[in-house]
């Protein structure tokens, strides 16, 4: 695809995800600064829950549009999160999962390479025939599931400002991701990353959200903006054309057809 092409492609799928977000949309929580700031509230309200919706309507759906037009295959994340997920891991598996955890959490850099290798030898030797499979504990889940070239690439999106703590929660994802998907089969060339759309800082990202998101090492375990965009579609211009496609419907004034859901009070 060329770069006009791929821009049509994220204009049509910011307005599809727009526009079923305010489909029928209406603000039902009440808050006592609906007294004074009725108009302010509802505009905080309805933007905020957009914010909030941006993961799933828009960055998920536009990530697995440039993975198909880059050769990917996408999978079934909602398979992997509802079926795939051992229930009853042996002890040794649980025990190398630990191990390394706590070894990240305490030297800095730690490489998961180790932490693989060891789990693909603890695998072959695992009885596997009698591990029942089923869903995925809360906030264990992955957001895009794909393959090419024999590999798969497995990410969950996150919000672009990390809260405080949320780092080892991250780590222990990937690293049970890992688990997950080598229990099948040991020989699985894979790859667990957590992904942030877009750098929210003028400066580097990881100057004020890496040690938020320690012990994740930067581009290894997890990729933001073009690092992640680029790596589906093929470009490293992605994200430049996912900005500009917003400042143009900026221009083109595309919000202002929803102007009355917000004067509504």
């Amino acid at each position: 695809m060329n770069d006009k092409q791929i821009s049509a492609l994220i204009k049509e799928t910011v307005e599809s995800s727009i526009r079923n977000f305010f489909e029928g949309k209406t603000v039902e929580v009440q808050h006592v600064l609906d007294k004074i700031f009725p108009k302010e509230r509802r505009i905080r309200s309805l933007i905020g829950g957009l914010e909030t919706s941006l993961g799933e309507r828009l960055w998920e759906p536009l990530a697995k549009a440039f993975a198909q037009n880059n050769a990917f295959e996408v999978l079934d994340e909602s398979k992997f999160n509802k079926e795939l997920i051992p229930q009853d891991i042996p002890e040794p598996l649980l025990g190398c999962l630990s191990k390394w955890k706590r070894s990240r959490d305490l030297e800095k850099n730690l490489s998961l390479d180790g932490y693989i290798k060891e789990l693909r030898s603890l695998i072959k030797k695992t009885d596997r025939s009698v591990i029942k499979y089923g869903k995925a504990s809360k906030g264990e889940g992955l957001d895009i599931w794909l393959k090419k070239d024999g590999k798969e690439f497995l990410y969950d999106i996150k919000t672009n400002q990390i809260n405080a703590g949320s780092g080892p929660k991250f780590n222990e994802n990937i690293m049970k991701w890992y688990l997950y998907r080598l229990i099948h089969d040991p020989t699985l060339d894979i790859s667990c990353k957590i992904a942030f759309p877009f750098n929210p800082h003028k400066g580097d990202f990881w100057k004020k959200e890496g040690g938020k998101a320690s012990p994740l090492i930067p581009s290894v375990d997890a990729v933001v903006g073009d690092e992640f965009w680029g790596s589906l579609l093929g470009k490293q211009n992605a994200w430049q054309l996912i900005e500009k496609t917003f400042e143009e419907l900026g221009k083109e004034k595309f919000g202002e057809q929803f102007k009355d859901i917000f004067d509504q009070v």
